[in-house]
């Protein structure tokens, strides 16, 4: 039997819903990090987001470090979402709006893999350009439990539109085989509907999402679905 737990956040003047359950899927019949193709399988045009593993632009980021995060994300709206995988306003990578790699596109029901040094910044949108629609930062510290948190965003990109509808401090913590639905609404935004789970590290993951051999066992491998899309006000 699995136990969910609702929780309720106050955020500004609204309330961020987070489901919890133990060992948790993520959707029905989709592949996770650990059973997903290794083929990467065919590429449709030059805008489909590669399936991997391993993950590639623009779904990875150029600069590998000690720790990180593996994953694939999932498109559960119905509707074809454009993704990247990039550092916001105000990283500690320093980028910048213009330096964010143009998006792919992730059709109805298909997963593609996402690989990021450090942490991974997921930006989910309806269309390729203007975009708008749910930001998901997944975070591997040095040392400590991998976090994730989910906001809205809007182009063009700035302190006040890159990260709304939730408070994107409020990071929550992930223990291994831990899933939690994300969705809040307060009044700059709204942040979709997300679920991420975290499977247990595994290093030949690692190494088979980054495409590398230096990869170990203590990067995260989180999976991410996304059921609906967010934006700011």
């Amino acid at each position: 039997m699995t136990m969910r737990t609702l929780v309720l956040w106050p955020i500004a003047a609204g309330l961020l819903v987070v489901g919890c359950s133990a060992g948790g899927t993520v959707a029905e019949g989709s592949a996770t990090v650990a059973s997903a193709s290794a083929s990467g399988g065919a590429v449709a045009s030059a805008d489909s987001c590669p399936q991997g593993p391993p993950a590639r632009s623009p779904l990875v980021n150029d600069s590998y470090d000690n720790d990180g995060v593996v994953g694939t994300i999932a498109n559960n709206t119905g509707a074809d979402i454009w993704i990247s995988n990039d550092a916001g306003p105000n990283s500690y990578r320093g980028v910048t709006a213009e330096k964010h790699r143009a998006p792919c596109l992730l059709a109805p029901g298909k997963r593609a893999a996402f690989a990021g040094s450090m942490d991974a910044v997921l930006y989910v949108s309806s269309t390729p350009t203007n975009r708008s629609g749910s930001r998901v930062y997944l975070f591997d510290p040095d040392i400590g439990y991998p976090a994730a948190y989910v906001t809205g965003f809007t182009e063009p990109f700035s302190v006040d539109n890159y990260s709304c509808g939730a408070d994107p401090l409020d990071n929550i913590d992930f223990s291994e085989d831990e899933s939690r639905d994300f969705e809040a609404r307060n009044g700059e935004g709204y942040t979709g509907k997300v679920t991420v789970v975290r499977l247990p590290d595994d290093e030949a993951a690692a190494n088979e999402y980054t495409g590398r051999s230096s990869a170990t066992d203590d990067w995260a491998r989180m999976d991410v679905t996304v059921n609906g899309l967010g934006s700011c006000s």
